[in-house]
């Protein structure tokens, strides 16, 4: 009988391609800058998005109270609030408060753990620990499931009358089913046995992130927008090669 992959085999393999096509991609972005003064043109690479979608069927085939009361502090140590440099490709829009900077996003992002863009493929989903104040302040997210965020569109006209409404109970709907834990403390889970949201657990974990301060859901609401961008980004690269092709 075959042997089928596992899964750290078959993630390492979806590492392996990434980093091959990177590779080759720097390579004719440096010799298209050598020969000409022109912006490079990158040649597109759809086979490795074709692998990268044979992995993800393999990899399916082989399966398939609570927060205490902290003090946020100041802006992160080594912040700068003055200095507004904003890299070309953030398209971020930034309230430019002391926790809301491009500044400060960069601080924290320098202390996040690394995202595995094989987790993405194989279970569609993908955490990552992020130190918002140093050790006084850690969050972990993970990213939502399609079928999460539909739940979120279908119930929200149930809690709100107003389009205004419904996107701030969104939006604290999102931020209760992306936040993993925090400080080490789960919330309660808001899914059944099968996988599915259960309404009544949703009303439990939702009133547990909801009744900490309001400094803190702020804080949350602001790193889960740079923790989706950092998703989105792992994205980027694959899409465009596909755009240029």
């Amino acid at each position: 009988m075959e042997n089928r992959p596992s899964i750290d085999q078959i993630k390492q393999k979806i590492r392996d391609e990434r980093e091959a096509a990177y590779a080759a991609e720097s390579a004719e972005a440096e010799l298209a800058k050598k020969e000409s003064s022109g912006p490079p043109k990158r040649a597109a690479s759809p086979e490795v998005l074709e692998q990268m979608a044979s992995y993800a069927t393999a990899a399916a085939e082989l399966n398939t109270e609570i927060v205490e009361k902290v003090d946020i502090g100041a802006t992160p140590d080594g912040v700068d609030l003055f200095e507004d440099e904003n890299p070309d490709d953030d398209n971020m829009f930034y309230r430019g408060t002391a926790v809301d900077n491009p500044v400060t996003r960069r601080a924290i992002e320098a202390k996040c753990s690394e995202m595995d863009f094989a987790d993405l493929i194989i279970t569609g989903r993908v955490s990552q620990v992020i130190p918002m104040v140093d050790e006084k302040l850690v969050v972990v997210f993970r990213s939502l499931l399609a079928n999460e965020n539909f739940w979120i569109e279908k119930n929200a006209q149930e809690h709100a009358t107003t389009d205004w409404a419904m996107r701030s109970w969104m939006g604290y709907a999102r931020l209760t089913m992306s936040v993993e834990s925090l400080n080490g403390k789960e919330f309660s889970p808001y899914v059944d046995t099968s996988g599915q949201v259960d309404k009544v657990m949703f009303a439990k974990s939702f009133q547990q992130v909801m009744g900490m301060g309001e400094k803190l859901i702020e804080l949350l609401l602001i790193n889960l927008n740079w923790f989706n961008d950092r998703v989105e980004n792992l994205y980027k690269h694959d899409f465009e090669k596909l755009k240029n092709g």
